[in-house]
């Protein structure tokens, strides 16, 4: 029998399949929630820092063998195609399912090799970061933050415009801490962009510089 759910208010159905470990049967829900064909065009709400639906799916996909990353980046362009607005937002989340399941390799593959990839944008090297961040592989977000900042990788879809560094991929880089993240600060604030609680948490844990962090507190 088909469950009547409301897209947007079935997160405990999803929690539930979760601790019964039913992968499939709960990745067929979400799936038939993000759906048009099925569901209509009901946007679906994600959050970034608990994206359940895309871990059901991440998970499923990882027991039946198939290509993670890629199965869990197909619902991405299923939810932008319905709900465009939102299409940052879902593939950040993405990369926290990704790397809360350990496929940061995966979705640094994916990145690469993908013919989405240049239509996904900065968005996507900052879901790969979240991952390798969220699978302890901070050097491993960082080189791809700099290869950015090299200019090797272009942003034509936000106001900087090309060529320009995304303020989200350093507030991410930030995040990943190390000796790097207070200049990373230092750039933010000298450009005038708004930094994440989370990226000044880190930078402050990790520096240990006092005049920057006095610069912090100002």
């Amino acid at each position: 029998e088909e469950w009547n759910l409301d897209v947007n208010h079935f997160t405990p159905v999803l929690e539930a399949g979760c601790r019964e470990e039913k992968w499939k049967e709960t990745a067929e829900i979400f799936r038939s929630k993000i759906d048009p064909d099925e569901f209509g065009f009901a946007p679906m709400l994600i959050e970034v820092k608990r994206p359940i639906g895309l871990f059901v799916i991440a998970k499923d996909a990882q027991l039946r063998g198939l290509p993670v990353a890629e199965t869990v980046m197909e619902a991405v362009i299923s939810m932008s195609m319905v709900n465009p607005t939102d299409q940052q937002k879902y593939i950040l989340a993405a990369g926290v399912a990704l790397g809360n399941v350990g496929a940061w390799k995966e979705l640094i593959e994916y990145q690469a090799t993908s013919f989405n990839s240049v239509r996904l944008g900065q968005p996507l090297i900052g879901a790969v970061m979240f991952a390798c961040i969220l699978c302890d592989k901070k050097d491993e977000a960082l080189k791809l933050y700099q290869k950015v900042e090299k200019g090797y990788e272009s942003e034509w879809q936000w106001s900087g415009g090309p060529d320009v560094t995304e303020p989200l991929l350093r507030d991410i880089a930030m995040r990943a801490g190390g000796a790097e993240a207070a200049i990373f600060f230092l750039k933010a604030k000298e450009a005038g962009f708004q930094v994440s609680f989370q990226a000044l948490q880190s930078v402050i844990e990790d520096c240990k510089n006092i005049d920057v962090i006095t610069t912090i507190m100002e």
